[in-house]
């Protein structure tokens, strides 16, 4: 294989790249090749990242005067290096009239605000708010067109409130920057000048409208495109992402485009890379086949599965590799979901080990506050105050049901009662009002409504008093907390999450974070917990497909040592799952060769552990 897959032209190039093999370099490379050896201009390149992270990484990289073999000075360096909806904003900005926007227009980027918005968008569509979901994921994986009727009329509907509240959100990124390019020949040729050679990174997680902004601006120049990807990583379906966009590249950009491969692993040892691929090769149909790989270490590295009776156990054995990797090694802890987290932070705070976990945001807790503040603010901000009646109702402020309730009556009152709020939408579309102009003119006539306005009255009042007074008069309004337990819980690990970051930073020894949240990060030491039936996978996993890419994605975050987990007893508060003794290991863990892994077997008698290890 040739080490100058980056100077590959003409294309369409599309270049895999496993885990660690060095495909941010081959783009580094790219770009310096083109502008040096090529005399391409820096802004006739647009290179698309995932993330804004690896735009700025790509930024520093190409800056680093020590990286001979990439630098470039910054006159030299392309003028836009961005994610893809960076660009999509960009593209909106030239014409934000085009789709009822002024130039202030804003970004919606709260999952909550988007939960609310489609509810109340099925409501106003006759339809009941749990509809809302489809179409939210229909409009996330720009799939609308091929929906139904009543999924093509609540994101109509959705998007309607969202262009009311002058706002977009991350999928109109995408999708109104192609509908722009589309109907604008001017502003199309413009961007695609910009993209005679355009290279774009991550290239298995993109979904259809990022697939079909890719091809509008590299239409003109097709054979200044250059791809990079690898179809094992894609793991987004949530957002419409599909390892078949890479899958069909030829048949997408034509039989002139070539595929090369970058097949040296500068990152995982053999033993590491060689179990992660048995679980993606058992387990992902229809994937790319690809050259095996060679290894830059000779080190085979060490993979261990542990069988243990419980959690509590595994946090144990957890926090012993942990001890003995740190502070010299780094060391990732990956989860299926935060709730697998509690006892493993406990047994590593106990341990006094420093660590970094960063948990979704939690809804209750300090969200009802930041929805106050943010409508305090700003009175007319009809979206924030959307939320704010959110958080109300669903504290129990004006005495509808909760979302839990289980008699079909309760239920039914509570969809009433959010269906007056939605109905408000109404007078602020026709009006051009705000929302709460328009709540207070439905509490002449509606006990729900005036209900609502003497709560935001209340605070409002609190607000300009005393601070005791305002936190006692929140505290009972939002009711953000059930327990004075809860609200001390929540204090102490915000208080924590603050220290631990201070303490050390995003790049600590010791990181705990989700499976889908490791993407692009290493560690020598990858610790991965909940591999078990039922929980990795679900038996309700559709794509089992996915799971098993998932898992390959964090078996490679482990440069040296990887340890995979299966507990025989856990907590149904992790699991969701009614019986959760007597677990069964995961079927992907089966898929792993024995002479490359350590089987350690813990029986819950003696606690005393066993290995075993095929010989090679």
């Amino acid at each position: 294989m040739s080490d100058e897959v980056h100077t590959r032209f003409p294309g369409p190039v599309l270049l895999l790249a496993g885990p660690g093999t060095g495909k941010t370099h081959s783009l580094a490379l790219r770009v310096k090749w083109l502008v040096e050896t090529k005399g391409v201009s820096p802004d006739d390149i647009t290179l698309i990242t995932f993330t804004g992270e690896a735009a700025r990484n790509m930024c520093e990289r190409l800056s680093d005067s020590e990286k001979r073999d990439v630098y470039l000075t910054k006159e030299h360096q392309p003028s836009v290096i961005c994610t893809m909806h960076s660009l999509g904003q960009r593209i909106i900005t030239e014409c934000p009239a085009r789709f009822g926007l002024n130039d202030s227009f804003r970004l919606v980027t709260s999952k909550v605000v988007r939960e609310i918005l489609f509810g109340d968008a099925a409501q106003l569509s006759g339809a009941q708010r749990t509809a809302g979901e489809e179409a939210d994921r229909a409009k996330r994986c720009a799939s609308v067109g091929a929906s139904s009727q009543e999924v093509r009329n609540i994101v109509g509907h959705y998007d309607g409130l969202l262009r009311a509240c002058n706002a977009i959100d991350y999928d109109d990124q995408i999708l109104l920057a192609c509908k722009a390019l589309r109907t604008d020949e001017q502003l199309r040729q413009q961007y695609q000048a910009r993209a005679k050679h355009l290279l774009v990174d991550e290239y298995q997680d993109i979904n259809a409208a990022q697939c079909e902004l890719i091809r509008l601006l590299s239409a003109a120049h097709r054979t200044g495109l250059f791809v990079v990807g690898d179809d094992d990583q894609s793991i987004y379906s949530f957002r419409g992402g599909s390892p078949e966009y890479i899958r069909r590249f030829k048949d997408d950009f034509g039989s002139a485009a070539h595929i090369d491969e970058l097949d040296l692993s500068r990152r995982c040892r053999e033993n590491v890379l060689r179990s992660a691929l048995a679980v993606v090769e058992g387990f992902s149909a229809g994937r790319l086949r690809k050259r095996e790989p060679r290894f830059k270490h000779k080190d085979m590295g060490v993979v261990k599965v542990h069988d243990l009776p419980s959690d509590e156990k595994e946090a144990q054995v957890v926090t012993a590799i942990v001890r003995k990797a740190v502070p010299s090694r780094r060391v990732l802890i990956l989860l299926p979901n935060a709730l697998f987290a509690p006892r493993i932070c406990q047994k590593l705070r106990r341990a006094r080990i420093g660590f970094s976990f960063r948990a979704a945001p939690d809804e209750g807790g300090f969200a009802p506050f930041e929805a106050l503040r943010d409508w305090i603010e700003l009175p007319a901000d009809s979206l924030a105050l959307r939320v704010l009646l959110q958080k109300l109702v669903d504290g129990g402020a004006t005495g509808v049901p909760s979302a839990r309730s289980r008699k079909r009556e309760k239920l039914d009152e509570r969809e009433e009662a959010l269906l007056s709020i939605a109905r408000l939408w109404r007078k602020v579309l026709k009006d051009g009002i705000p929302m709460y102009d328009a709540l207070k003119a439905a509490a002449e006539r509606e006990t729900h409504a005036r209900a609502l306005v003497d709560c935001l009255t209340e605070l409002q009042d609190a607000h300009s008093g005393e601070i005791n007074k305002f936190a006692e008069t929140a505290c009972r309004v939002l009711r953000p907390w059930r327990e004075p337990s809860d609200m001390l819980d929540d204090i102490g690990r915000w208080l924590r999450e603050l220290r631990e970051a201070s303490e050390t930073g995003s790049e600590g020894a010791v990181r705990i974070m989700t499976m889908h949240s490791a993407k692009g990060l290493e560690a020598d030491v990858a610790v991965v917990v909940g591999m078990e039936d039922g929980v990795f996978p679900r038996d309700d996993d559709a794509d089992v497909d996915e799971k098993a890419r998932q898992l390959f994605v964090s078996m490679t975050r482990a440069k040296t040592e990887l340890h995979l987990f299966h507990a025989r007893k856990r907590s149904a508060s992790a699991t969701y799952l009614p019986a959760s003794y007597q677990l069964r290991a995961s079927r992907f863990l089966g898929a792993i060769p024995n002479d490359v892994s350590e089987r350690c077997y813990v029986p819950a008698s003696t606690g005393r552990k066993k290995a075993t290890k095929a010989s090679s």
